[in-house]
């Protein structure tokens, strides 16, 4: 009996796994690190090469932080595109989910301060809550320690 109790117990968490892997903004997320990722650990790979002079190290950051300059402006629209096909390949539905409204209470002390709406579209959402938190410099500050 309690056999059948597992084995259904692990196919329930399964389906639930399953579920949570076909979520969009999981799927964006995984493009966008995959993305950054993937381009830091090439360098990181040359970085241990123990003929690698000090310049070559400096063009390599170099080149590093101007890729994930360049990302920042245009890799939210190209990671959109490759999480939409991606989605579609393993039948999930490509749409950012709706923005969880939370309502806050602000004390305004002060008759020109302006109530902050929330953000009513999802995808302006995940670009400001997610994509535009990554920071080129919150990412070599992490890799030096």
């Amino acid at each position: 009996m309690s056999e059948k109790a597992n084995n259904h117990l692990a196919r329930n968490e399964a389906t639930i796994l399953g579920n949570d892997l076909k979520d969009f903004k999981f799927i964006f997320s995984l493009v966008v690190w995959y993305d950054i990722l993937h381009r830091i650990n090439i360098i990181n790979k040359l970085m241990h090469d123990p003929q690698l002079e000090l310049s070559a190290v400096v063009r390599l950051m170099e080149e590093t932080q101007v890729f994930l300059k360049h990302y920042r402006k245009t890799g939210f629209e190209e990671a959109k595109i490759t999480s939409t096909e991606l989605a579609e390949s393993v039948y999930a539905e490509a749409v950012f989910p709706a923005a969880v409204q939370i309502r806050v209470r602000h004390k305004r002390l002060f008759d020109y301060e302006s109530r902050d709406d929330p953000i009513q579209d999802p995808k302006t959402c995940c670009r400001i809550e997610n994509f535009n938190v990554i920071d080129c410099r919150t990412l070599f500050t992490n890799a030096r320690t």
